[in-house]
């Protein structure tokens, strides 16, 4: 509850974890990639992968996440592609690479109060 997730993933980064914002069949990497505005305190999924142990998982998450980079938009458009396939996902703020559309939800007057 008083930890702040920069400094688990840090902590886990140091024992050879990486950690990825967990989305609609996307992977966004928070290790080695941090943001401020990633500091928001909401409910979010994050998967993490021993580098070490489970080199062929950790092979297939950041292959997911750098083909999310090759995508135009970052992969926030309501059609993506998924091993070749058009697949509809929702937009949703998390895996925006705009600042004001991830914490819009959160920093809102309506939020605040």
């Amino acid at each position: 509850k008083n930890q702040h997730l920069y400094d688990v993933i840090e902590m886990l980064d140091d024992v050879d974890f990486t950690c990825y914002w967990a989305g609609n069949q996307k992977l966004w990497r928070l290790t080695g990639c941090w943001q401020l505005y990633f500091d928001v305190h909401a409910w979010s999924n994050v998967a993490c992968v021993n580098r070490k142990r489970v080199p062929r998982l950790a092979m297939k998450m950041e292959n997911i996440f750098q083909q999310l980079l090759l995508m135009e938009d970052g992969g926030t458009s309501a059609t993506t592609i998924t091993k070749g396939k058009m697949m509809r996902a929702s937009r949703h703020e998390i895996m925006s690479l705009d600042p004001t559309m991830m914490t819009s939800k959160y920093l809102s007057p309506e939020a605040i109060s």
